[in-house]
């Protein structure tokens, strides 16, 4: 992995981590459904920051797991 990639994950490597095709994380980007990458190229260019998926997962598994009372 280089210098420029530590931190990041590319349209492949989340693909991979939501069992999913590039297509499908392309189509979720633009409803909104994850982040916007960080870095936008072409393709399994682009590159997410680890740190705001991790984020966007966290708030996601809160919102659909509410803590009744």
């Amino acid at each position: 992995m280089s210098e420029l990639s530590k931190g990041f994950l590319n349209t492949k490597d989340l693909a991979k981590r939501y069992r999913c095709s590039n297509q499908t994380i392309f189509r979720k980007v633009s409803k909104g459904a994850l982040p916007q990458p960080a870095i936008q190229q072409n393709g399994a260019s682009n590159l997410w920051r680890i740190e705001d998926i991790e984020q966007f997962e966290d708030k996601s598994f809160i919102n659909s797991n509410p803590v009744e009372h």
